[in-house]
């Protein structure tokens, strides 16, 4: 029998799409906004916004949410997400999505698990020792209908689109859903 060499998969990942704002809107997963600054090279701000209830998924260990940080218009900051605190004050952990990154990504992006209602705070310190004021819009991640939960609803509205052949078809559907027109 001849010998088997191992084969080895490299996945290939891909890129997070780009935020686009459809509408003067803030898309309609975002349960709250906060503004901060950055006053000292190295410093760490924290900004905050309210989880209700509702944002928690029944029956889950923890509900998934999106933080996005960018520099607000004119500011020098290059923002980068150095932590998350739930409602007790204790670190969450955050999965970093991509870094903000000047003429290519204009925010940087978080993934955290919030385990209960509260305050949930977004730590930003500036890359490079950059400092300056910043923009942090916290996320649901799945509330696709914008009724700040996840639940069938959810699956109800992006049903219809997925696998869909057409990327123009996905996205008016979920735009139109969501309010975005």
């Amino acid at each position: 029998m001849p010998e088997q060499r191992g084969c080895f998969l490299r996945p290939l990942l891909e890129s997070l799409e780009r935020r686009l704002a459809l509408s003067a809107g803030a898309p309609a997963n975002v349960i709250g906004t906060s503004a901060g600054v950055v006053t000292r090279p190295g410093e760490v701000s924290r900004t905050s916004v309210q989880v209700a209830p509702e944002n928690i998924t029944p029956q889950k260990h923890a509900t998934l949410f999106g933080l996005f940080v960018q520099p607000s218009t004119g500011s020098p900051l290059a923002p980068k997400i150095a932590g998350a605190a739930g409602s007790t004050g204790a670190a969450l952990a955050i999965k970093h999505g991509r870094p903000f990154r000047p003429g290519v990504f204009s925010e940087a992006v978080a993934f955290v698990k919030n385990p209960r209602a509260g305050q949930l705070s977004t730590d930003v310190t500036g890359r490079n020792q950059s400092t300056g004021a910043y923009q942090s819009q916290t996320t649901l991640i799945g509330d696709v209908n914008g009724d700040g939960k996840v639940n069938l609803a959810d699956l109800q509205v992006f049903a219809p689109s997925y696998m869909a052949t057409s990327t123009v078809t996905v996205s008016v559907t979920l735009c139109c859903r969501n309010g975005l027109h």
